[in-house]
């Protein structure tokens, strides 16, 4: 009876689909989505209000966003051409701000959530690209923020992937060469263990004074360095 109902109501084809599925059959074949179309580092904070505490968080996305085109580099011989940069203004709802409260005195006129892109920067290589990916996100901000602002959250993503070829020797080109030169790729460094509890705090909210860490970790070697105190406990 329930497979003839749904028959009469979505087709003889559809019926059957959803009748098997219903019982966890599924007759379709597996189908490979293929790679992903970018790849995406992002850090959410409760402020940021200068263009001087952003370039502290493009430290720590640019590290892991190197390694992650290294990757793809290394794994599946594409590159990408192009490098989003996007940003959330506070009064966007989220878990911490659930009813989209804003801060009238820096409430930007147009959309809360704004991406813009630019070319990915080709000419580094090697301890060099974490910091070509970092200026280049900053002109990006630089050019689009005025302040007042409030943010709550940037990102960085690699886009427009192709195969080898399309981006210049020396540029992202050299990334599957130079994996090992990435922060996060080795465990982390001394100095980077003993600033990893005050890191934590200060990526909450990356504001600039005398609580500052002299070291600014990747996401990723961070999360190296937490898991290396929880085999020692």
């Amino acid at each position: 009876a329930g497979l003839a109902a749904l028959q009469r109501a979505l087709g003889a084809a559809a019926g059957r689909r959803l009748a098997a599925q219903c019982e966890g059959a599924c007759a379709e074949p597996v189908k490979e989505s293929g790679p992903p179309l970018s790849v995406t580092v992002e850090d959410s904070f409760k402020a940021a209000h200068s263009v001087e505490a952003l370039r502290l968080v493009l430290q720590v996305l640019a590290p892991d966003l190197r390694r992650r085109l290294a990757d793809e580099a290394a794994s599946r011989g594409r590159f990408a051409s192009s490098l989003q940069v996007r940003w959330r203004h506070h009064g966007t709802r989220t878990m911490q701000n659930p009813t989209g409260e804003r801060d009238a005195s820096v409430a930007p006129r147009g959309p809360l959530c704004v991406s813009r892109s630019c070319a990915m920067p080709s000419g580094a290589s090697g301890e060099r690209g974490p910091a070509a990916i970092a200026a280049a996100a900053e002109a990006v901000l630089r050019a689009n923020l005025r302040p007042p602002f409030h943010l709550t959250l940037l990102a960085l993503s690699a886009t427009k992937f192709a195969r080898a070829g399309g981006l210049q020797a020396g540029g992202l080109r050299d990334a599957a060469g130079s994996r090992g030169a990435i922060a996060g790729e080795k465990g982390a460094s001394p100095q980077a263990k003993q600033a990893a509890a005050a890191h934590r705090d200060f990526r909450s909210g990356y504001q600039l004074g005398q609580g500052s860490p002299v070291v600014l970790m990747s996401k990723a070697e961070e999360r190296r360095v937490r898991e290396e105190e929880a085999a020692r406990a």
